[in-house]
Parts: C-alpha cells; sequence; structure tokens
C-alpha cells in the first residue's frame, strides 16, 4: 500500500507514528489490542540514515511510548493502572451498562409507584416528566457511550483483518459520533456494524418516547364535603291532607299536570329531573324507582266488521272488538276505547299482571299508510324502573337500564323487584284514583262529516289524530312515540 504525503499527513493526524523514509513498516497499534498491525509502505527515493533522523526516530519512539503506551513489540508497563484498568479493559463500558440497567430499573419502579396515582409534589418543583426526562437522558447517553466505544473498537477490527480503504476509517468515526454518521454504516456488509448503526440511530428516540407514556386523563374522585342526590319514588299516594278523614282522594295536581305535559310534549325524558349536584360531575350507581310504563301493539287482525242494512239499498259498517266492545260505527274516523279489565280481557297483554295496568285503551282508525282499519292497543302499567344518572358539566343525563312490571296486591299495589328488598307500592285508593281518571283522558272520537267539518271529541283525540294521521311516522310507531313521552312525563311528576 503506497502512502504518499497527503496521506502520511492523515495519518499523523490519527495519532500514527509516521515511518522515516528509509522505514519500510508502519505499526498501527490498537488500544485494545496487544496486536499490532503493519502495513507496509515504499519510497520512491531512498535516502541514507543521518544522525537528525536518527533523532528524530528515537525522539518519536519515545514520545509515542509516553502517549500510547507500547508501541511495535513493547510490553504494557505494569505501572501503568490506568492504562491496565481504563485503557486496556472494557471497565468503562461495563460501569456505563450497569448505568443504563440501574437507570431502566429506576424507570420502571417510578412507572409503578405512580400508576394511577396523582402527580407527586416534590421539593423544588421537580415534577415526574422531569425526572423521567433526567433518567431517560442517562440511559441514552448511556447508551451511547457504549455503542460509540464498541464502533470505535470495530474500527481496529476492521482494519486489522485485510487492507481497507482510508475513507473506512472516517465513516467508523462518524458513526460513533451519532446517529447520521450511523446511517452510513446500514448498508455494511457486515450484520454487525449494520445491528450498532440500527442501536445508534434508535436510541435517540428514547427520551421522547419515554415522555408518551406518562398520560394525565381526567379522574372522577368522590368530593369529601358536598353530597350528591337524586330523586326517586318508593310509594305513591295522592291522598288528599284536607279529608283525611274521610279516606277521600283525588288525583293531585302535579300529577295532572304531569298528564296534560304528555299530552302536548312527546319530548319528555329521564334526564328531565334535576338532581342535586353542586360539582356539575357527579356519578350515581344504579337506582330504582316507582314508575308508569307504556306499551303498545297492533292488534288489527282482532277487528270484527259488521254490516247491516237500514233501509233500500243502504248499508252500515261498523267495528268490535273480539269481546262485544264498540270499536266505531258510521262517521266515525278515529275513536278511543278505554277498557275495563273486569269486562275486556287485554288482547295484546294477556300475560301482564292485571292488577299493574293503569290504563288499556284502544285507537282505531283508518291508517293513511296501508288505508285499511288499525287498531292499536296501548297500555300503561304500574313497573318499577332501574335507572343510571350521570352529570357531566352540568348536563343531567338518564337512561333506563331495566324494568319490573310483576305487581301484587298486598295492602296496596306492590311491585316486585328481584334482588331489591324495598317496597315499591302504590295505594288502593291513589290506583284506583288514577286508574279513572285516565280513562276519562283517553276516551273520544273524530268524525269528519259530509261538508268535510271535523268534530273532536276531546283534548286526547285531537292530539293522536295529529301524530297518527298529520304527521310521520303513522300508525304504532307514532303511538309508541307519543305515549311512551306521556308515560315519562308522569314519571316525572
Amino acid at each position: 500500500m503506497d502512502i504518499d504525503n497527503e496521506h502520511a499527513s492523515f495519518l499523523s493526524t490519527i495519532a500514527f507514528p509516521l515511518p522515516s523514509p528509509n522505514e519500510s513498516e508502519l505499526t498501527i497499534i490498537n488500544p485494545r489490542d496487544r496486536h499490532s498491525t503493519s502495513i507496509s509502505t515504499h519510497n520512491s527515493v531512498e535516502k541514507p540514515p543521518s544522525s537528525r533522523s536518527s533523532a528524530n526516530s528515537n525522539s518519536n519512539s519515545r514520545r509515542n511510548r509516553t502517549k500510547y503506551g507500547v508501541v511495535g513489540n513493547s510490553a504494557h508497563s505494569a505501572r501503568d493502572l490506568y492504562h491496565r484498568w481504563v485503557t486496556d479493559s472494557w471497565l468503562l463500558e461495563l460501569g456505563g451498562l450497569g448505568l443504563t440497567l440501574l437507570s431502566m430499573g429506576a424507570l420502571v419502579v417510578t412507572l409503578m409507584v405512580y400508576q394511577n396515582k396523582a402527580p407527586p409534589q416534590w421539593r423544588w418543583g421537580l415534577t415526574l416528566n422531569s425526572l423521567l426526562s433526567i433518567l431517560s437522558q442517562v440511559v441514552a447517553l448511556s447508551i451511547t457511550a457504549i455503542l460509540a466505544s464498541a464502533l470505535s473498537q470495530q474500527k481496529w477490527l476492521w482494519f486489522r483483518n485485510s487492507t481497507r480503504s482510508l475513507k473506512d476509517f472516517g465513516r467508523f468515526d462518524d458513526a460513533s459520533k451519532g446517529p447520521w454518521g450511523s446511517l452510513v454504516l446500514l448498508c455494511s456488509k457486515s450484520r454487525l456494524l449494520a445491528f450498532g448503526a440500527v442501536a445508534m440511530f434508535f436510541v435517540q428516540a428514547f427520551q421522547p418516547f419515554i415522555q408518551q407514556v406518562v398520560t394525565y386523563p381526567s379522574r372522577w374522585e368522590a368530593a369529601q364535603h358536598s353530597n350528591a342526590t337524586v330523586p326517586r319514588t318508593i310509594s305513591f299516594e295522592i291522598v288528599d291532607g284536607a279529608y283525611n278523614n274521610t279516606a277521600r282522594t283525588y288525583v293531585s295536581n302535579p300529577i295532572k299536570a304531569g298528564v296534560y305535559n304528555g299530552l302536548y310534549n312527546d319530548q319528555a325524558s329521564l334526564s328531565d329531573v334535576q338532581p342535586s349536584c353542586s360539582s356539575g360531575r357527579c356519578l350515581w350507581q344504579p337506582y330504582s324507582t316507582l314508575a308508569i310504563c307504556a306499551y303498545v301493539a297492533d292488534v288489527s287482525q282482532y277487528i270484527q266488521t259488521h254490516t247491516y242494512s237500514s233501509s233500500g239499498s243502504n248499508i252500515t259498517t261498523f267495528y268490535t272488538l273480539p269481546t262485544g266492545g264498540l270499536l266505531a260505527g258510521a262517521y266515525q274516523n278515529m275513536n278511543l276505547v278505554s277498557t275495563d279489565n273486569a269486562k275486556y280481557a287485554s288482547l295484546a297483554f294477556q300475560n301482564n299482571t292485571p292488577t299493574s295496568i293503569l290504563s288499556d285503551f284502544y285507537t282505531f282508525f283508518t291508517s293513511n299508510k296501508t288505508g285499511n282499519p288499525t287498531l292499536l292497543e296501548t297500555s300503561l302499567q304500574l313497573c318499577v324502573q332501574t335507572l343510571n344518572t350521570t352529570v357531566i358539566d352540568g348536563q343531567t343525563d338518564t337512561i333506563e337500564l331495566s324494568r319490573s312490571i310483576t305487581v301484587i296486591e298486598n295492602g296496596g299495589h306492590k311491585v316486585i323487584v328481584p334482588n331489591d328488598t324495598n317496597n315499591y307500592i302504590m295505594g288502593d285508593y291513589s290506583y284506583n284514583d288514577l286508574y279513572l281518571f285516565l280513562a276519562e283522558i283517553f276516551s273520544g272520537n273524530y268524525t269528519v262529516a259530509a261538508d268535510g267539518t271535523a268534530t273532536y271529541s276531546s283534548d286526547t283525540i285531537q292530539v293522536l289524530v295529529d301524530s297518527l294521521l298529520q304527521r310521520k311516522p303513522y300508525d304504532q310507531a307514532a303511538m309508541a312515540i307519543f305515549i311512551n313521552g306521556f308515560a315519562t312525563s308522569v314519571t316525572n311528576a
């Protein structure tokens, strides 16, 4: 291998002792290797040795021995402990590895200790993120130092094994300095070099990754000095205090308000009942409350049609229930018929407990959707609803989880709820008065005369004509929207 003046200057900058003109061999010393590598060099012109060059050679030899410890075949000095334990060993790298493991262990322990806990309050304003940043920085620096030392050692092995280009020397130096230089070695044929380059590159992303490990999600904490309550009903009594001596009852004004509000507002919601939550963020366990539940079914298949001739060719058609109840006669476009449980059995809800029914009525009309006579049975029943209520940022959200409609008569109408020891009960007087009041509400008929004049016999029939005949959705879907809103309004009252 020929070395010109420019290369000789380069070698001098990397601590290689340059040969004198009459020398034919250059010894490269690996600080971690007792073996030396010789590169033969030749000059085109031979010069006789001189005392000056001999003196320079001796001076260089002494200087190199002082700086590098051993030159050529000279043995390490037994007295130089620094070179033995530091320069000629992996002691520093092993120490860096130990520091890396300790820092990683501290990171893991810190994250485990403060998992699902409030951020710690330490002295001097030190935060959890600051501590993690310090530990991750120690890990990154330690690993970087170890990789840099390993790449530097690999450089010497690279040159010792065979003849290499001097450009490789610069590539190794760049790789040991940081990730950008490491990218150059990714295309190396040596898997070990490529692995070291990849490790050097990705270790730089370690610290930002650790910062992403810690998150501070919002958590609900129980307030220590405030109460949050949500109203519910265990028993339902509407006995007027002025008539307690005579046991006279009537439907109270709040219940009437709930009934009329339900007639004209089908958007009533369980969330309309406002709990007490001073913090604006409250959560309750599921709870149960006495309520009114609504059901609706299409029973058009039970319609019985009857015709008769009054005089001449005039034929009159009327419709009845299977039990004989009149649904509609001539000229009636819609009819509401409230049933008496003792006289008319339910067609759609025969499996339900009769004592749970607060109102059961039929709505007969000619469907605008199908053009056929349609019969809907609607039932309002005493029940217990299991609800879940939350308040977030002052907004109440209440949803129904389940319901129970099994009712027994035991000193009143008692709703049986599985796994619940509370007595959800409605007194007999209250039940009877509400039953009669709802029977009056859900009655009436709607007729259209030959001249187009419409007649409504009750407010309820007018509301249902508008809901079922004059706007979508029609028929059963429209009735379900109406009656569910009605039941919720009465429950909230």
